[in-house]
């Protein structure tokens, strides 16, 4: 069994404290890392049995996958790791060229639904390397997310705004921006659920506390690290959580089964 890791620091609660080594050698468990937009493709075409996806990539082929409960990687407001930086105010974004990352659909889906639908703007948008000054040059505002966001999130030169926050102003309901699935066709070993379960409870009962020493520059802005794990991110997909996801759903005009065919 093929198991796929996303790689930003807002999944490591998730697989943090899993024990790879026995997972592999008694129940033929292995690994692979990458950014969602890589996971999301190796899903899709049945080259991992389970993995963190993009929520948008699972809506897209919804009757190919199953979630796997209580797992997901969301936030009720402000994420501080999905970000527009801008050129312009948010209000004045009206008919203004539009950087996109090329790491993730959720987040690229989310503020397609907040400027067009939420604002009733009109953009074009250009998929690009999540490179902050290259998606600059040539564009009005950068949608950047994970680390990438986080890097830049002392930057004062542009306008930013929490993608997380938008939507919890316009809905009233949190976000959900990955998920954990399998293939439908897979079943899970308990082992490996109990394992994520048992990681994430870890986290949560030292504060993040040994998480956030593994982050490279968490030195340097501890208490960032502390509010983004304990108070902007959350992993459990409640009932609010999957309203939430409908809703996305709703608004990204995902084509039926039938359309498809």
């Amino acid at each position: 069994m093929k198991v796929g890791e996303i790689s930003y620091t807002n999944f490591l609660p998730i697989f943090h404290g899993v024990n790879r080594v026995k997972l592999e050698r008694e129940h033929g468990i292995s690994f692979v890392k990458g950014v969602p937009a890589v996971l999301n493709k190796k899903m899709k075409e049945k080259q991992l049995d389970v993995s963190g996806m993009s929520l948008y990539a699972y809506l897209e082929n919804e009757e190919q996958y199953e979630l796997i409960s209580p797992f997901c990687v969301g936030s009720d407001g402000g994420v501080g790791s999905i970000t527009l930086f801008s050129k312009f105010p948010l209000r004045s974004l009206d008919h203004k060229r539009v950087a996109v990352t090329n790491t993730s659909a959720t987040s690229v889906g989310l503020l397609k639904i907040i400027l067009k639908t939420f604002f009733q703007f009109e953009n074009a948008f250009t998929v690009s390397d999540p490179c902050l000054p290259t998606m600059m040059k040539h564009h009005d505002a950068a949608l950047l997310i994970g680390d990438d966001a986080i890097k830049h999130r002392k930057d004062t030169n542009y306008y930013q705004y929490d993608l997380g926050s938008l939507w919890k102003e316009q809905t009233g309901l949190p976000m959900v921006f990955a998920v954990l699935a399998k293939q439908k066709n897979v079943n899970i070993p308990p082992v490996l659920v109990q394992e994520m379960e048992q990681s994430l409870a870890a986290c949560y009962k030292d504060s993040f506390h040994r998480l956030i020493n593994e982050i490279e520059d968490a030195s340097l802005d501890r208490l960032f690290w502390e509010n983004y794990f304990q108070n902007a991110l959350s992993y459990e997909l409640t009932p609010r959580h999957v309203e939430s996801i409908n809703l996305y759903k709703t608004f990204a005009a995902f084509p039926t089964k039938q359309e498809k065919m």
